[in-house]
């Protein structure tokens, strides 16, 4: 029985061992693929959590990764700026980005992009599709390991392996070793703008959502609290919505007239261009009826670089609440 007893506990000595050295192959693997290509697409995650500090910073899903050309801001403001948008990656994800972030340093303006129509569902299976992502920051961060922890309750003994925690990660921290391709331009990921048919507009009977339309309360506490904590370290809040090749419902409407309520606050504007009329006839500027294509990227940053960010970064944070006004109504497509 005793020998029985100290083979099991050598077995999973050994395991555990393996274990711990397959983690530290990873971590080697993401540093060396970091400190070779910074860009890669692959480690835009990784690079975003631990290596960013850009003066102005954008946060969203792939709508924001494809639709703001971070190097136009930098020309024109004479900022630097990186795009942090994901593929895939919804609201909870950006919230846990953006205060893993302003908890290392504090950026000068903050651009978040909303989508009115996934902040009033709850911790939808949608919100939790890439939180992989963040697996291996579990140990170190409160944000990360919160989010984590509310995907699923066995997550807690899962992260306790860091084979569990790295078992999605091979590739995106191979091909960065092996390959030079896949670069973004700080944080932007341009999508062509010819060589495909241009979408057709989705009609509003074709863009209604059943069930609840009403704001998630637990989301709105969780931004309101974010935004917060900006404000209290300086840092100005520009919230947008990004131009989507669609009529838009009532409920969506009401839903951005809702977010406007958190411009109220000092170092904080909100401005919709989910339908703004300079992109609602123009399907040239799309790939996709949801996505801009680098041509439409190129004047929605232009657009946002004049209206949004020019006011706020030439002014002092005492000036900013007589400057910014939010923009609810200016340029809606109306049918």
């Amino acid at each position: 029985m005793k020998k029985l007893i100290v083979k099991i506990i050598v077995f999973f000595g050994i395991v555990v061992l393996i274990d711990q050295c397959v983690g530290a192959v990873f971590v080697a693997m993401k540093e060396y693929g970091l400190r070779r290509h910074p860009q890669c697409v692959w480690l835009r995650p990784q690079y975003v959590m631990e290596k960013v500090s850009d003066d102005v910073l954008f946060f969203g899903s792939s709508r924001t990764s494809r639709g703001i050309v971070s190097s136009m801001v930098q020309d024109s403001l004479g900022v630097t700026a990186y795009n942090c948008g994901q593929e895939g990656c919804m609201f909870l994800y950006q919230n846990c980005l953006i205060n893993t972030i302003i908890d290392r340093y504090s950026p000068k303006c903050v651009v978040w992009e909303i989508n009115p129509r996934t902040i009033v569902e709850d911790f939808s299976p949608s919100e939790y599709q890439n939180f992989r992502h963040f697996s291996p920051y579990y140990d170190d961060n409160i944000y990360v390991r919160n989010y984590v922890d509310s995907a699923a309750e066995m997550n807690k003994l899962f992260m306790c392996s860091q084979m569990y925690r790295y078992n999605s990660k091979l590739f995106y921290y191979l091909f960065p070793i092996i390959s030079s391709a896949d670069n973004t331009e700080n944080g932007y990921a341009p999508l062509p703008a010819t060589g495909y048919k241009y979408p057709q507009m989705i009609k509003l009977k074709d863009n209604i959502r059943k069930g609840t339309h009403n704001f998630s309360t637990r989301k709105y506490d969780m931004l309101t609290a974010t935004i917060r904590r900006c404000v209290d370290k300086n840092i100005f809040v520009v919230l947008i919505t990004i131009p989507t090749y669609s009529e838009v419902s009532p409920e969506t409407m009401k839903n951005i007239r809702d977010l406007q309520r958190l411009s109220e606050k000092p170092l904080v504007s909100f401005h919709n261009y989910v339908n703004d009329r300079r992109f609602m006839h123009a399907d040239l500027y799309y790939k996709g009826a949801v996505h801009l294509n680098s041509k439409g990227a190129e004047l929605f940053t232009k657009i946002l670089i004049e209206e949004c960010l020019t006011p706020i970064l030439e002014s002092s944070p005492s000036q900013n609440k007589i400057l910014i006004e939010s923009s609810i109504c200016d340029n809606v497509y109306t049918r």
